[in-house]
């Protein structure tokens, strides 16, 4: 077995834990293989950015600078700030955590370190991202940052922004609501300049559009349960069934809140619009 020598008797020798020991050499090897490959192919490993440290990466002239630590198996890298694709300290912490593409672009076997850019990985995923993707496709996108407003979502070294308004056919109170960092969703690409590298996405473009069947599901002076879905300086907003919205004026006497379920009467469809004019009648 590897290099030792098992048929000799050894008092106290325990075969299990023997092969414990072989197989964590073995698992040592396999990962510097891995880290081996990236440096010597480029190929994009991906790790959790696991921390921020000051070390000293570069011994001659001595330079010391933030990294952030990343591990593959039992090897430690480091990500230095400058190779991190981040504007600056802040910019590395709200990464913290998250799982992060890196290539090996230096390593030190004797220390049992490597040293990774996060920025060089980002380039070659960008650069095979914009040509593969054309507009028209449906693409899968991880959401990166999330706002009231938009969301920030990933396709491959490449960031969008995706407003509310994209993201629904109903009135969107905050994009919070709908996501979370790190949900994986579909898109569509609804315009793209490769030379700028700019994509614009959207989630709402693969959905089908209610409002084209709103006459048949509400009628006008008709009353329908709906459930609160935000508060405007000007109005309420409810949402009468997936991706149809209305909005009427405030109550004079009763405060109602996000998620209250109500009874609306219909004024005024607004098909192409895609508007809709309520008013609540009461809160349940």
């Amino acid at each position: 077995m590897s290099d030792y020598t098992l048929n000799v008797l050894i008092e106290g020798y325990d075969e299990q834990k023997a092969q414990k020991v072989i197989d964590q050499h073995m698992e040592i090897d396999r990962d510097w293989r891995d880290v081996y490959e990236s440096r010597q192919n480029s190929t994009i490993l991906q790790a959790e950015l696991m921390g921020l440290e000051e070390k000293v990466y570069q011994v001659s002239p001595e330079k010391k600078m933030l990294c952030g630590i990343v591990e593959i198996g039992q090897v430690r890298g480091l990500i230095p700030l400058d190779f991190m694709g981040v504007d600056n300290r802040e910019g590395a912490k709200k990464i913290i955590g998250e799982k992060i593409a890196f290539v090996v672009i230096g390593l030190d076997k004797a220390s049992n370190f490597f040293v990774g850019s996060r920025k060089e990985a980002i380039r070659q995923m960008a650069e095979r991202a914009l040509r593969r993707i054309d507009q028209g496709d449906k693409i899968l996108a991880v959401v990166r940052q999330v706002y009231n407003s938009n969301v920030i979502v990933d396709i491959g070294g490449i960031q969008s922004s995706i407003p509310a308004s994209e993201a629904s056919y109903a009135w969107v109170d905050s994009m919070h609501d709908l996501f979370k960092v790190g949900d994986h969703i579909e898109v569509k690409v609804t315009s793209i300049d490769k030379q700028k590298q700019e994509v614009q996405l959207s989630v709402k473009a693969l959905q089908n559009n209610p409002w084209d069947r709103a006459n048949e599901y509400f009628k006008e002076n008709g009353e329908y349960v709906a459930k609160v879905s935000g508060i405007a300086e000007f109005g309420t907003y409810v949402t009468l069934r997936d991706g149809i919205s209305g909005l009427g004026p405030h109550l004079r006497h009763e405060v109602v809140k996000k998620g209250d379920k109500v009874l609306v009467r219909v004024l005024k469809i607004k098909q192409k619009q895609q508007q809709m004019n309520i008013k609540i009648l009461k809160v349940f």
